[in-house]
């Protein structure tokens, strides 16, 4: 687990955008890697 050894920062260009993807799907993707993010802290 990643979290566990400290890693704190990790690359999500590839995982939000695709080209030809609109701006809703994005922000939607967005949102679900923030709360993934803030679930490790707990």
């Amino acid at each position: 687990d990643y979290w566990k050894v400290g890693v704190r920062a990790f690359g999500l260009g590839s995982s939000l955008y695709k080209p030809g993807d609109d701006a809703k799907l994005i922000g939607e993707r967005a949102v679900r890697s923030v709360a993934a993010y803030d679930a490790l802290q707990d």
